[in-house]
């Protein structure tokens, strides 16, 4: 057996490796560089998810967290993002920016009045669950929320209820948490301009 035949597979196994190496680094460059959109607001959204735009590698991680993901025309789903200050297309993976600090208050500012069927807000801790609390509150949505007038509201997001609060959504009291705004049956001048559209307003007010 000539010495060319004897390695042939672990050649052949190399040269699949390092196909398969370059294009999953192909894909994933491809998702981060392409991927992002952000409003100005405090929201970050993925520009293929739910179209038929979206790259292999955004199509490979709704098949595992959101498989039952609807199209953008049904559905927008958006983190909370408030850090200007970093470059959000070189880091990965998402998680560690798109987190919120315990120790911080937050405040989100709007009308409930978007073009939408409904819309909704709702808290996490950074392993994607629900966090336990005394209020048993999870979640406001478009339906629930304390309004003047107007239709204006305010979400106090802290670990301690603020006196003035009149939507409070209760944070973890340690570590990190992130926030994800659900909009459902988006009017088309919602889900077109997404990156430009005045949605509800995330801001830290300060430490606890």
């Amino acid at each position: 057996m000539k010495k060319t035949e004897k390695f042939r597979p672990f050649l052949m196994a190399l040269l699949g490796g390092i196909l398969g190496l370059l294009i999953a680094n192909t894909a994933l460059f491809y998702h981060i560089h392409q991927m992002p959109v952000f409003n100005p607001n405090g929201w970050m959204t993925g520009k293929g998810i739910g179209s038929k735009e979206a790259d292999l590698f955004t199509r490979a991680v709704i098949s595992k967290i959101g498989i039952f993901a609807n199209s953008k025309e049904q559905a927008i789903y958006l983190s909370a993002c408030i850090d200007d200050s970093i470059d959000y297309k070189k880091l990965f993976p998402f998680k560690d920016w798109l987190s919120l600090s315990a120790d911080k208050h937050y405040r989100i500012e709007g009308n409930v009045k978007i073009p939408v069927s409904w819309w909704s807000i709702t808290l996490y801790n950074n392993s994607d669950f629900l966090v336990e609390n005394p209020e048993d509150r999870y979640s406001f949505t478009s339906f629930n929320l304390v309004t003047d007038a107007n239709g204006n509201f305010a979400i106090d997001v802290a670990s301690q209820k603020p006196a003035d609060a009149t939507n409070w959504l209760p944070a973890p009291h340690n570590g990190s948490f992130n926030l994800k705004l659900r909009i459902y049956e988006p009017f088309a001048e919602v889900y077109e301009n997404i990156a430009t559209y005045p949605l509800p307003r995330v801001k830290e007010v300060g430490e606890i």
